[in-house]
Protein backbone atom coordinates (compact mmCIF):
# COMPACT_ATOMS: atom_id res chain seq x y z
CA UNK A 1 0.00 0.00 0.00
CA UNK A 2 1.28 3.67 -1.00
CA UNK A 3 2.73 5.54 1.99
CA UNK A 4 3.29 9.06 1.44
CA UNK A 5 5.77 11.56 3.54
CA UNK A 6 2.64 13.22 4.83
CA UNK A 7 1.34 10.19 6.34
CA UNK A 8 4.40 9.37 7.77
CA UNK A 9 4.66 12.38 9.33
CA UNK A 10 0.89 12.25 10.76
CA UNK A 11 1.93 8.96 12.50
CA UNK A 12 4.88 9.85 14.15
CA UNK A 13 2.60 13.14 15.56
CA UNK A 14 -0.26 10.58 16.38
CA UNK A 15 1.86 8.33 18.48
CA UNK A 16 4.34 10.99 20.20
CA UNK A 17 3.58 12.87 23.67
CA UNK A 18 3.71 16.30 23.16
CA UNK A 19 3.53 19.24 25.18
CA UNK A 20 3.19 22.11 22.89
CA UNK A 21 0.49 24.87 23.26
CA UNK A 22 -3.37 24.18 22.27
CA UNK A 23 -5.24 26.65 20.76
CA UNK A 24 -4.77 29.46 23.25
CA UNK A 25 -0.90 28.85 24.18
CA UNK A 26 -0.09 25.88 26.85
CA UNK A 27 -2.23 26.43 29.71
CA UNK A 28 -0.24 25.70 33.18
CA UNK A 29 -3.29 24.56 35.48
CA UNK A 30 -0.94 23.57 38.79
CA UNK A 31 -4.02 25.30 40.92
CA UNK A 32 -6.73 23.00 39.94
CA UNK A 33 -5.17 19.91 41.04
CA UNK A 34 -6.79 18.39 44.31
CA UNK A 35 -4.15 17.50 46.92
CA UNK A 36 -1.10 17.71 45.56
CA UNK A 37 1.52 19.53 47.24
CA UNK A 38 4.73 19.30 45.21
CA UNK A 39 3.25 21.50 42.81
CA UNK A 40 2.50 19.92 39.93
CA UNK A 41 1.86 21.39 36.75
CA UNK A 42 -1.28 20.03 34.52
CA UNK A 43 -1.37 20.86 31.10
CA UNK A 44 -3.53 20.69 28.23
CA UNK A 45 -3.26 20.94 24.00
CA UNK A 46 -5.54 20.03 21.06
CA UNK A 47 -2.38 19.68 19.03
CA UNK A 48 -2.66 16.33 17.95
CA UNK A 49 -4.36 14.14 15.48
CA UNK A 50 -7.95 15.00 15.78
CA UNK A 51 -7.67 17.61 18.90
CA UNK A 52 -9.48 20.44 18.32
CA UNK A 53 -12.77 22.50 18.77
CA UNK A 54 -11.98 23.96 22.21
CA UNK A 55 -10.63 26.36 23.99
CA UNK A 56 -9.12 25.81 27.24
CA UNK A 57 -8.77 28.54 30.22
CA UNK A 58 -7.84 28.02 34.23
CA UNK A 59 -9.90 30.14 36.17
CA UNK A 60 -10.22 30.07 40.05
CA UNK A 61 -9.00 26.29 40.05
CA UNK A 62 -11.15 25.17 37.20
CA UNK A 63 -10.55 24.08 33.89
CA UNK A 64 -12.99 26.10 31.58
CA UNK A 65 -13.90 24.67 28.00
CA UNK A 66 -15.35 27.05 24.63
CA UNK A 67 -16.80 24.90 22.98
CA UNK A 68 -16.09 26.43 19.11
CA UNK A 69 -15.57 25.24 15.73
CA UNK A 70 -13.26 26.99 13.12
CA UNK A 71 -15.49 25.84 10.04
CA UNK A 72 -18.26 27.80 11.59
CA UNK A 73 -20.45 24.61 12.02
CA UNK A 74 -23.26 27.00 14.59
CA UNK A 75 -23.90 24.03 16.22
CA UNK A 76 -21.20 23.25 18.05
CA UNK A 77 -20.77 19.89 19.80
CA UNK A 78 -16.97 17.98 19.05
CA UNK A 79 -14.65 18.75 21.25
CA UNK A 80 -11.34 16.59 21.72
CA UNK A 81 -8.12 17.65 24.05
CA UNK A 82 -5.30 16.25 25.94
CA UNK A 83 -4.62 17.05 29.51
CA UNK A 84 -0.59 15.77 30.79
CA UNK A 85 -0.02 15.71 34.50
CA UNK A 86 -3.46 14.57 35.36
CA UNK A 87 -3.00 11.62 37.25
CA UNK A 88 -4.36 11.04 41.20
CA UNK A 89 -5.80 14.52 40.84
CA UNK A 90 -9.49 15.36 41.27
CA UNK A 91 -9.92 18.00 38.15
CA UNK A 92 -12.67 20.20 38.04
CA UNK A 93 -14.49 21.22 34.56
CA UNK A 94 -17.10 23.68 33.18
CA UNK A 95 -18.49 24.09 29.33
CA UNK A 96 -18.69 27.98 29.37
CA UNK A 97 -21.01 28.22 26.61
CA UNK A 98 -23.02 24.71 26.61
CA UNK A 99 -26.37 26.88 26.32
CA UNK A 100 -25.01 27.72 22.57
CA UNK A 101 -24.42 24.04 21.62
CA UNK A 102 -27.18 21.38 21.42
CA UNK A 103 -25.59 19.22 23.97
CA UNK A 104 -27.84 18.13 27.04
CA UNK A 105 -26.87 18.66 30.58
CA UNK A 106 -27.26 15.73 31.34
CA UNK A 107 -24.18 14.44 28.98
CA UNK A 108 -21.09 12.86 30.19
CA UNK A 109 -18.13 13.37 28.18
CA UNK A 110 -15.67 10.43 27.53
CA UNK A 111 -11.98 10.03 28.59
CA UNK A 112 -8.86 7.22 27.70
CA UNK A 113 -5.27 6.79 28.13
CA UNK A 114 -4.97 5.28 24.46
CA UNK A 115 -6.14 6.85 21.25
CA UNK A 116 -4.81 3.67 19.74
CA UNK A 117 -6.68 1.77 22.17
CA UNK A 118 -10.31 2.68 21.58
CA UNK A 119 -10.90 2.15 25.36
CA UNK A 120 -13.13 4.73 25.85
CA UNK A 121 -14.95 5.76 29.40
CA UNK A 122 -17.43 8.22 30.44
CA UNK A 123 -17.07 10.97 33.39
CA UNK A 124 -19.06 9.98 36.23
CA UNK A 125 -20.64 13.79 36.07
CA UNK A 126 -22.90 14.89 33.71
CA UNK A 127 -22.01 17.98 32.05
CA UNK A 128 -24.15 20.30 34.13
CA UNK A 129 -23.33 23.18 35.70
CA UNK A 130 -19.86 21.48 36.01
CA UNK A 131 -18.26 18.45 36.94
CA UNK A 132 -15.30 16.42 38.34
CA UNK A 133 -13.23 13.70 37.44
CA UNK A 134 -10.31 11.92 39.03
CA UNK A 135 -7.75 9.69 36.12
CA UNK A 136 -5.47 7.34 37.19
CA UNK A 137 -3.40 8.22 33.97
CA UNK A 138 -0.98 10.84 33.54
CA UNK A 139 -1.58 11.69 29.95
CA UNK A 140 -5.68 11.63 29.57
CA UNK A 141 -7.95 12.48 26.16
CA UNK A 142 -10.90 13.81 26.98
CA UNK A 143 -13.80 14.26 24.29
CA UNK A 144 -17.36 15.22 23.70
CA UNK A 145 -17.71 11.63 21.32
CA UNK A 146 -15.69 8.55 21.33
CA UNK A 147 -13.36 9.98 18.73
CA UNK A 148 -11.74 8.38 15.43
CA UNK A 149 -8.61 9.61 14.84
CA UNK A 150 -7.59 10.10 10.91
CA UNK A 151 -4.36 8.02 11.94
CA UNK A 152 -6.44 5.28 13.09
CA UNK A 153 -8.15 4.83 9.95
CA UNK A 154 -4.92 4.76 8.49
CA UNK A 155 -3.84 1.65 10.14
CA UNK A 156 -7.34 0.19 9.73
CA UNK A 157 -6.78 -0.41 6.49
CA UNK A 158 -3.03 -1.55 6.31
CA UNK A 159 -4.54 -4.09 9.45
CA UNK A 160 -6.88 -5.02 6.92
CA UNK A 161 -4.81 -5.70 4.09
CA UNK A 162 -2.26 -7.65 6.47
CA UNK A 163 -4.37 -9.97 8.14
CA UNK A 164 -6.82 -10.45 5.21
CA UNK A 165 -5.01 -10.14 2.16
CA UNK A 166 -7.08 -12.94 0.24
CA UNK A 167 -10.01 -10.22 -0.03
CA UNK A 168 -8.92 -7.26 0.76
CA UNK A 169 -7.63 -4.88 -1.85
CA UNK A 170 -6.80 -1.46 -0.53
CA UNK A 171 -5.32 1.78 -2.53
CA UNK A 172 -4.60 5.13 -2.21
CA UNK A 173 -7.30 7.30 -4.30
CA UNK A 174 -5.36 10.75 -3.87
CA UNK A 175 -4.33 12.91 -1.32
CA UNK A 176 -6.72 15.57 0.40
CA UNK A 177 -5.95 19.76 0.02
CA UNK A 178 -3.92 19.29 2.59
CA UNK A 179 -1.71 16.69 1.25
CA UNK A 180 -2.86 13.46 3.48
CA UNK A 181 -3.92 10.11 1.92
CA UNK A 182 -7.51 9.25 1.20
CA UNK A 183 -8.07 5.35 0.88
CA UNK A 184 -10.59 2.62 -0.50
CA UNK A 185 -10.50 -0.35 0.84
CA UNK A 186 -12.53 -3.39 -1.37
CA UNK A 187 -13.76 -6.38 -0.42
CA UNK A 188 -14.79 -9.67 -2.09
CA UNK A 189 -14.82 -12.92 -2.90
CA UNK A 190 -11.60 -13.33 -5.22
CA UNK A 191 -13.17 -17.12 -7.04
CA UNK A 192 -16.05 -15.05 -8.06
CA UNK A 193 -15.83 -13.10 -11.61
CA UNK A 194 -16.21 -9.42 -10.92
CA UNK A 195 -18.98 -9.37 -13.84
CA UNK A 196 -21.36 -11.58 -11.34
CA UNK A 197 -21.22 -9.08 -8.60
CA UNK A 198 -23.17 -6.26 -7.56
CA UNK A 199 -21.13 -3.20 -6.11
CA UNK A 200 -21.68 -1.73 -2.57
CA UNK A 201 -20.36 1.22 -1.87
CA UNK A 202 -19.90 3.20 1.91
CA UNK A 203 -18.15 6.54 2.75
CA UNK A 204 -17.45 7.97 6.28
CA UNK A 205 -16.32 11.15 7.47
CA UNK A 206 -17.34 13.41 5.03
CA UNK A 207 -17.99 15.72 8.38
CA UNK A 208 -15.34 15.00 10.51
CA UNK A 209 -16.49 15.46 13.76
CA UNK A 210 -19.53 13.11 13.18
CA UNK A 211 -17.54 10.01 14.19
CA UNK A 212 -19.77 7.59 14.96
CA UNK A 213 -19.96 6.87 11.36
CA UNK A 214 -16.38 5.68 11.64
CA UNK A 215 -17.18 2.75 14.20
CA UNK A 216 -20.47 2.06 11.67
CA UNK A 217 -18.42 1.72 8.84
CA UNK A 218 -15.90 -0.82 11.24
CA UNK A 219 -18.64 -2.89 11.63
CA UNK A 220 -19.66 -3.26 8.52
CA UNK A 221 -16.75 -4.25 7.41
CA UNK A 222 -16.20 -6.49 10.16
CA UNK A 223 -19.78 -8.18 8.85
CA UNK A 224 -18.53 -8.06 5.43
CA UNK A 225 -15.39 -10.00 6.40
CA UNK A 226 -16.89 -12.44 8.77
CA UNK A 227 -19.49 -14.13 6.06
CA UNK A 228 -16.96 -14.15 3.36
CA UNK A 229 -14.44 -16.00 5.88
CA UNK A 230 -17.48 -17.83 7.08
CA UNK A 231 -17.74 -22.08 6.20
CA UNK A 232 -21.14 -21.92 7.86
CA UNK A 233 -22.90 -19.40 5.98
CA UNK A 234 -22.68 -16.58 2.50
CA UNK A 235 -23.93 -14.18 1.16
CA UNK A 236 -27.57 -14.61 -0.56
CA UNK A 237 -25.92 -12.43 -3.92
CA UNK A 238 -22.34 -11.80 -4.82
CA UNK A 239 -21.54 -8.65 -3.90
CA UNK A 240 -17.90 -6.08 -3.89
CA UNK A 241 -17.52 -4.26 -1.04
CA UNK A 242 -16.17 -0.58 -1.52
CA UNK A 243 -15.37 1.17 1.75
CA UNK A 244 -13.69 5.01 1.76
CA UNK A 245 -13.22 5.62 5.71
CA UNK A 246 -11.67 8.86 5.59
CA UNK A 247 -13.38 11.45 3.46
CA UNK A 248 -12.32 14.92 5.04
CA UNK A 249 -8.79 13.52 6.18
CA UNK A 250 -7.75 17.21 6.90
CA UNK A 251 -10.99 18.04 8.93
CA UNK A 252 -10.61 14.91 10.87
CA UNK A 253 -6.94 15.76 11.95
CA UNK A 254 -7.73 19.48 12.66
CA UNK A 255 -10.81 18.22 14.89
CA UNK A 256 -13.62 20.49 12.76
CA UNK A 257 -17.11 18.94 13.19
CA UNK A 258 -18.12 19.54 9.89
CA UNK A 259 -15.96 21.20 7.12
CA UNK A 260 -12.64 21.05 5.77
CA UNK A 261 -10.06 23.45 7.00
CA UNK A 262 -10.74 25.26 3.25
CA UNK A 263 -14.21 25.66 4.80
CA UNK A 264 -16.01 23.24 2.32
CA UNK A 265 -19.62 21.26 3.32
CA UNK A 266 -18.08 18.28 1.12
CA UNK A 267 -21.88 16.69 1.36
CA UNK A 268 -22.95 20.16 -0.74
CA UNK A 269 -20.02 19.63 -3.09
CA UNK A 270 -20.52 16.60 -5.13
CA UNK A 271 -22.22 18.71 -8.04
CA UNK A 272 -19.42 20.93 -8.01
CA UNK A 273 -16.47 18.23 -7.93
CA UNK A 274 -14.32 21.10 -7.04
CA UNK A 275 -12.91 20.01 -3.84
CA UNK A 276 -9.73 17.88 -4.39
CA UNK A 277 -12.02 15.49 -2.02
CA UNK A 278 -14.68 14.80 -3.94
CA UNK A 279 -12.41 14.64 -7.14
CA UNK A 280 -10.62 11.64 -5.39
CA UNK A 281 -14.13 9.93 -4.34
CA UNK A 282 -15.48 10.33 -7.87
CA UNK A 283 -13.20 9.16 -9.55
CA UNK A 284 -12.65 6.02 -7.97
CA UNK A 285 -16.14 5.60 -7.99
CA UNK A 286 -16.37 5.66 -12.24
CA UNK A 287 -13.04 3.92 -12.57
CA UNK A 288 -14.20 0.94 -9.74
CA UNK A 289 -18.00 0.95 -9.99
CA UNK A 290 -20.16 -0.93 -12.28
CA UNK A 291 -23.57 -2.50 -11.20
CA UNK A 292 -24.13 -0.37 -7.91
CA UNK A 293 -26.70 -2.20 -5.70
CA UNK A 294 -26.62 0.36 -3.03
CA UNK A 295 -24.72 2.75 -0.88
CA UNK A 296 -24.06 4.34 2.56
CA UNK A 297 -23.31 7.66 3.88
CA UNK A 298 -22.19 6.87 7.50
CA UNK A 299 -23.13 10.56 9.45
CA UNK A 300 -23.98 11.28 13.06
CA UNK A 301 -26.24 14.56 13.90
CA UNK A 302 -26.50 17.16 17.04
CA UNK A 303 -29.66 17.34 16.56
CA UNK A 304 -32.18 15.20 18.82
CA UNK A 305 -35.12 15.15 16.73
CA UNK A 306 -33.94 13.70 13.64
CA UNK A 307 -34.41 10.91 10.96
CA UNK A 308 -32.27 7.15 11.03
CA UNK A 309 -32.35 7.26 7.34
CA UNK A 310 -32.68 10.07 4.63
CA UNK A 311 -32.44 9.23 0.84
CA UNK A 312 -32.98 11.07 -1.86
CA UNK A 313 -36.78 11.25 -2.94
CA UNK A 314 -36.21 10.34 -6.76
CA UNK A 315 -33.99 7.63 -6.04
CA UNK A 316 -36.39 4.98 -4.76
CA UNK A 317 -38.85 2.17 -5.61
CA UNK A 318 -40.91 0.56 -3.52
CA UNK A 319 -38.60 -2.19 -2.96
CA UNK A 320 -36.48 0.50 -1.88
CA UNK A 321 -38.50 2.25 0.69
CA UNK A 322 -39.10 -1.51 2.17
CA UNK A 323 -35.20 -1.69 2.63
CA UNK A 324 -34.73 1.57 3.84
CA UNK A 325 -37.20 0.63 6.94
CA UNK A 326 -35.96 -1.96 7.66
CA UNK A 327 -32.50 -0.05 7.91
CA UNK A 328 -34.29 2.61 9.84
CA UNK A 329 -36.13 -0.09 12.18
CA UNK A 330 -32.18 -0.94 13.83
CA UNK A 331 -31.60 2.76 14.61
CA UNK A 332 -31.26 3.26 18.50
CA UNK A 333 -31.35 6.55 18.73
CA UNK A 334 -34.01 7.30 15.60
CA UNK A 335 -36.11 4.26 15.93
CA UNK A 336 -38.28 3.86 12.59
CA UNK A 337 -37.40 7.21 11.14
CA UNK A 338 -36.77 7.58 7.44
CA UNK A 339 -37.14 11.06 5.26
CA UNK A 340 -36.70 11.88 1.19
CA UNK A 341 -34.87 14.47 0.43
CA UNK A 342 -33.49 16.64 -2.87
CA UNK A 343 -30.61 18.28 -1.34
CA UNK A 344 -28.20 19.18 -4.21
CA UNK A 345 -24.83 18.59 -4.08
CA UNK A 346 -25.04 15.47 -1.97
CA UNK A 347 -23.03 11.75 -2.15
CA UNK A 348 -26.45 10.19 -2.23
CA UNK A 349 -27.34 12.77 -5.45
CA UNK A 350 -24.44 11.89 -7.20
CA UNK A 351 -24.87 8.23 -6.79
CA UNK A 352 -28.47 8.12 -8.11
CA UNK A 353 -27.57 10.64 -10.86
CA UNK A 354 -24.26 8.37 -12.33
CA UNK A 355 -25.25 4.91 -11.38
CA UNK A 356 -28.83 4.92 -10.96
CA UNK A 357 -28.84 3.67 -7.84
CA UNK A 358 -30.04 4.31 -3.78
CA UNK A 359 -27.36 5.65 -1.08
CA UNK A 360 -28.76 6.46 2.06
CA UNK A 361 -27.70 8.97 4.89
CA UNK A 362 -27.71 6.74 8.21
CA UNK A 363 -28.23 8.64 11.17
CA UNK A 364 -26.74 8.06 14.99
CA UNK A 365 -27.37 11.15 18.08
CA UNK A 366 -24.45 11.87 19.10
CA UNK A 367 -25.58 12.39 22.97
CA UNK A 368 -27.29 9.08 23.34
CA UNK A 369 -23.99 7.95 25.29
CA UNK A 370 -23.68 4.95 22.81
CA UNK A 371 -21.50 2.44 24.20
CA UNK A 372 -19.06 0.59 21.87
CA UNK A 373 -21.10 -2.16 21.63
CA UNK A 374 -24.11 -0.63 20.71
CA UNK A 375 -22.24 1.38 17.83
CA UNK A 376 -20.97 -1.84 16.95
CA UNK A 377 -24.57 -3.91 16.28
CA UNK A 378 -26.15 -1.01 14.88
CA UNK A 379 -23.81 -0.46 11.79
CA UNK A 380 -23.72 -4.04 11.20
CA UNK A 381 -27.45 -4.24 11.34
CA UNK A 382 -27.90 -1.50 8.94
CA UNK A 383 -25.32 -3.02 6.58
CA UNK A 384 -26.95 -6.40 6.42
CA UNK A 385 -30.23 -5.07 5.55
CA UNK A 386 -28.52 -4.25 1.89
CA UNK A 387 -26.29 -7.46 2.26
CA UNK A 388 -28.12 -10.22 3.76
CA UNK A 389 -26.75 -13.75 4.77
CA UNK A 390 -28.22 -16.54 3.53
CA UNK A 391 -28.98 -17.78 6.73
CA UNK A 392 -30.96 -14.28 7.61
CA UNK A 393 -34.07 -14.64 9.02
CA UNK A 394 -37.24 -13.70 6.97
CA UNK A 395 -38.94 -10.76 7.79
CA UNK A 396 -35.75 -8.35 8.06
CA UNK A 397 -33.74 -8.26 11.57
CA UNK A 398 -35.04 -7.47 14.98
CA UNK A 399 -36.47 -3.54 16.06
CA UNK A 400 -34.50 -2.76 19.40
CA UNK A 401 -37.86 -1.80 22.06
CA UNK A 402 -36.90 -1.24 25.18
CA UNK A 403 -35.02 1.50 27.26
CA UNK A 404 -31.69 3.40 26.96
CA UNK A 405 -29.15 0.85 28.81
CA UNK A 406 -26.81 3.69 30.54
CA UNK A 407 -30.12 6.01 31.75
CA UNK A 408 -27.77 8.44 30.59
CA UNK A 409 -29.08 8.91 27.14
CA UNK A 410 -29.84 13.06 26.77
CA UNK A 411 -32.84 15.05 27.53
CA UNK A 412 -34.51 13.58 25.04
CA UNK A 413 -33.60 10.29 24.62
CA UNK A 414 -35.01 7.52 22.76
CA UNK A 415 -36.27 4.17 24.25
CA UNK A 416 -34.30 2.14 23.01
CA UNK A 417 -31.76 -0.25 24.10
CA UNK A 418 -29.61 -3.65 22.57
CA UNK A 419 -32.21 -6.28 21.48
CA UNK A 420 -31.41 -9.36 23.09
CA UNK A 421 -31.00 -11.55 19.88
CA UNK A 422 -28.95 -10.17 16.86
CA UNK A 423 -28.16 -11.38 13.70
CA UNK A 424 -24.49 -11.13 14.27
CA UNK A 425 -23.26 -14.20 13.39
CA UNK A 426 -21.83 -17.01 15.11
CA UNK A 427 -18.12 -15.95 15.24
CA UNK A 428 -18.68 -12.69 16.43
CA UNK A 429 -18.46 -12.05 19.87
CA UNK A 430 -19.67 -8.39 21.14
CA UNK A 431 -17.61 -8.83 24.54
CA UNK A 432 -14.55 -7.26 22.44
CA UNK A 433 -16.60 -3.93 21.70
CA UNK A 434 -17.47 -3.52 24.82
CA UNK A 435 -14.62 -0.96 26.04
Amino acid sequence: MKDTISTELDRRRFLRRTTVAGLTGAVGMSGITSGTEDGTSITATTDFDSGGGVEIDQENGCVELTNIDDGGYSYLGYMHFRLEGAANSDISFEITNLDESRMPANYRLLYTSSLESGDWTRMDDEVGDGFSQTFDSDEVYISSYRAYPYQQTVQRVAELERKYPRFVETDVIGQSANGRDMHAVRITNPTVPDEEKADIISIARQHPGEVEGSWHMDAAIDYALETLRSTKTTFEDEFCFHFIPNANPDGMYEGHHRHTPQGYDLNREWHTESPVEIENMTSYMRENLDDVHWGFDFHSTTNSDWDAVVYGEDAVDDDDLDTIDSIASHSLSYPDTTRSSSTDGTAYAFINDEFDAVMVVTEAWTYREYSAAELAAEGRNFFSEVAPRADSPPGGRRPPKNTCPSGHCGENSRPVKLPSSLPWGTNFDPRKYFR
